[in-house]
């Protein structure tokens, strides 16, 4: 989850994750504390990277998104099934469903909805807008 939240600052920052293979681990956070003068620490990036994900996917649900609909899954080839019979992932078969539920529970987002807990979203802060869309 820290590698995801890492992931929203970085784009949200206007970054190049390529471009991070190549700088030492916490670059990205001390350039974003160089340009607006915060004291940004790695729990600061996990929360602002909640922050991002959830305002993001909010906002999509409110356009419309249905995350159950088909097209907003992984096609079963692109997981490995049915698996490749040669090569370095021969036999391979992700568990997504054991993927899913790790991620949920680590975004603090309820399984059968989808949606954000309304407690997580408490937790995150600055979440008031969100709150009252998703919960009115």
């Amino acid at each position: 989850m820290e590698a995801t939240c890492g992931l929203e600052i970085f784009n949200s920052a206007g970054l190049c994750i390529f471009g991070g293979f190549c700088m030492p681990p916490d670059a990205a956070v001390r350039f974003i504390g160089a340009a607006t003068g915060w004291d940004f620490k790695g729990e600061d990036v996990i929360q602002a990277g909640k922050r991002i994900m959830n305002m993001r996917y909010a906002f999509n649900l409110r356009e419309g998104q249905k995350p159950n609909d088909e097209e907003n899954r992984l096609s079963r080839r692109c997981v490995g099934d049915p698996p490749l019979k040669e090569g370095p992932l021969k036999g391979v078969t992700l568990d997504c469903e054991k993927m899913a539920h790790a991620f949920l529970e680590s975004m603090g987002w309820d399984e059968k909805t989808l949606l954000p807990t309304r407690k997580s979203l408490e937790e995150i802060g600055g979440m008031e807008d969100v709150i009252r869309d998703l919960y009115r």
